[in-house]
């Protein structure tokens, strides 16, 4: 079983660079999964095998989340960009998770959207609760 830093790779592609322990994913590492809608980057830390605290995922499409985990999903604060621009992205929520839904309090702005008749702003900002019903 590996055990302290090292590589480890998939027959798909897929590969985890960073710490082990005891054969499991433990510690720091960059975690590369080659999925069928392209390639997903996960960066952080991990317990057990899953990511637990402060990461950034980075999907194909150019999306991104910057945030906590728990257990392997989006726990506590995080922000998820959203969009298909290069120097800016059509949407973007910042605010709580909780087992990978938005839970709680947040802000999304969703810049395509245009004006809003209330702040007189290029972009419209929504704030929301959120609740899984």
């Amino acid at each position: 079983k590996i055990h302290g830093m090292g590589t480890l790779k998939w027959v798909d592609g897929s590969s985890f660079q960073g710490n082990f322990k005891r054969g499991v994913m433990h510690g720091s590492g960059i975690l590369t999964l080659m999925k069928s809608k392209g390639k997903e980057v996960q960066t952080g830390t991990w317990k057990d095998g899953k990511l637990n605290g402060l990461a950034t995922v980075s999907y194909e499409n150019g999306d991104l989340y910057e945030g906590y985990f728990l257990d392997g999903q989006r726990c506590g604060h995080g922000m998820y960009k959203s969009g298909h621009h290069k120097s800016s992205y059509a949407s973007v929520y910042i605010g709580e998770w909780l087992q990978n839904l938005r839970e709680g309090y947040g802000v999304h702005d969703d810049i395509l959207k245009g004006i809003s008749p209330f702040f007189q702003s290029p972009q419209i900002f929504f704030f929301f609760i959120w609740d899984r019903e």
